[in-house]
């Protein structure tokens, strides 16, 4: 794992709770209740221990907010994503730390960890649960929207394909996932293990990496991207 990599992760696991809970705590409540935290991080800092007993999986360093009441042509009175992120960092410096605001994107100091707030109808999180306050996207959910990151993507992240191939070890895969690329070579051992924590390795070991990335990369169809 690269050194900055690791630092943010580290990070992470330290502060977690605070960069996520705490802060979108101390917003206004209808702008809290808006908000699910989403994407792989919320995965690996909280749902692999709340949901399935496991520990973190994969390193991370990206936060994501889904905004469930953005302002849109058909609901004039939602919130702008850059307004959420402005309370979002107003929440940090009352917490003791700084950060940088570029629209709806949030820099935290001092490793740069993003706090990205989104709406997207692809991504949205149709099952979720409540950890301390915080709604966290269900990984049953996020399992449905990597799967379809596949063959969205111009290109394969392999962080993506390691929640994917996490993930088909608590559900069932479906016969065929459409990609855009061959992803075969992102599955070798050797390019997913840079990513994981020592427990994801154990984990994976444990449970036969090859049998699960082989009954993956059996059902994947390339197709190039319309």
């Amino acid at each position: 794992m690269e050194s900055e990599f690791s630092k943010k992760w580290a990070f992470l696991l330290q502060y977690g709770d605070v960069l996520t809970g705490n802060a979108v705590g101390r917003m206004g409540r209808r702008m809290r209740k808006s908000l699910v935290f989403t994407g792989g991080t919320s995965l690996h800092l909280y749902s692999a221990r709340l949901i399935f007993g496991d520990a973190p999986i994969r390193a991370s360093e990206d936060i994501d907010f889904f905004n469930k009441d953005s302002l849109l042509l058909e609901n004039p009175g939602g919130f702008r994503e850059a307004e959420i992120a402005t309370a979002y960092s107003q929440a940090l410096r009352s917490l003791g730390f700084e950060s940088v605001q570029k629209g709806s994107i949030v820099l935290i100091s001092p490793h740069g960890i993003k706090a990205e707030f989104f709406h997207d109808s692809r991504a949205f999180p149709s099952k979720t649960y409540l950890h301390k306050g915080l709604q966290i996207i269900h990984p049953e959910a996020l399992f449905r929207i990597k799967l379809n990151l596949l063959s969205e993507r111009e290109s394969t992240g392999i962080r993506d394909l390691i929640d994917v191939l996490y993930l088909s070890t608590k559900y069932p895969l479906p016969r065929k996932i459409a990609t855009t690329e061959d992803v075969g070579p992102l599955l070798e051992w050797g390019a997913v293990e840079n990513y994981l924590t020592e427990e994801g390795e154990e984990y994976f070991k444990r449970n036969d990496y090859q049998k699960i990335a082989g009954s993956l990369a059996a059902r994947v169809e390339v197709h190039e991207k319309d």
